[in-house]
């Protein structure tokens, strides 16, 4: 049926490889009130897929001193290609997750894709059971579900609804009082060609270390310390 289904894409929206309109940017961001970026060192994990892997902004980030505070940022990166939300939740069920002060959780690009991935509500499940579990380990964790880039080509094709899913993260990021970081919409503002997806998949690492570093490093901070305006450029 799934391949029905791709077919029936390929013929009615081949095209349609891009929104038509430029979406907003629509982060949210939930204060920790039991953080201080006078902290020696803020701990802050990303789980995730192949894209988490490989990415270059995380590195960017590390060690960076938080603004408005004192303290620097430790960034441990898992990474796993082809993982969903599904991997993600049976990685924490295998090894109880650690108490991160910040855990960001970038799953939903391959929860959205129609042979591998999984419906929008299983994906909307895991994810609850995954920032239930965080929670567990450290009631005081904060948590950034994170939409990553849209898809070209091929790619837009096995993962026709990528933007549903992302907007059910940020619906799951208000109900259970998290934070979400809308890196798709960045990309749709900045535009993408080849070269910054060069297989539809996955973006140029520098690139998207450009659109993502510093307003993630902002992110971060404003999680740490609101109302926090001395941040970088």
């Amino acid at each position: 049926m799934r391949y029905i289904a791709v077919l029936a894409l390929l013929i009615a929206g081949a095209g349609l490889l891009w929104p038509r309109e430029v979406p907003e940017v629509r982060d949210r961001i939930v204060p920790a009130s039991s953080l201080s970026g006078d902290k020696a060192v803020l701990d802050v994990a990303l789980f995730g897929s192949s894209l988490a892997r490989r990415a270059e902004w995380p590195h960017r980030i590390a060690g960076s001193r938080v603004p408005c505070g004192s303290g620097a940022i430790a960034m441990a990166v898992e990474g796993k290609p082809g993982a969903g939300s599904r991997e993600g939740l049976a990685l924490f069920q295998a090894s109880p997750p650690a108490a991160h002060d910040i855990v960001i959780l970038e799953y939903a690009i391959n929860d959205a894709d129609l042979f591998d991935g999984i419906s929008r509500g299983d994906s909307t499940a895991n994810h609850s059971r995954m920032i239930a579990m965080l929670r567990d380990a450290n009631p005081d964790v904060a948590i950034i579900l994170m939409a990553t880039n849209p898809v070209r080509g091929l790619q837009r094709l096995k993962r026709p609804r990528l933007t549903a899913y992302y907007q059910d993260l940020a619906r799951l990021a208000e109900e259970m009082s998290v934070s979400f970081f809308d890196g798709a919409a960045r990309w749709h503002i900045a535009g993408a060609d080849r070269r910054s997806l060069p297989d539809g998949l996955h973006p140029d690492p520098a690139r998207e270390a450009d659109l993502y570093a510093i307003a993630m490093l902002t992110m971060l901070a404003r999680i740490v310390i609101p109302g926090c305006q001395d941040l970088p450029d």
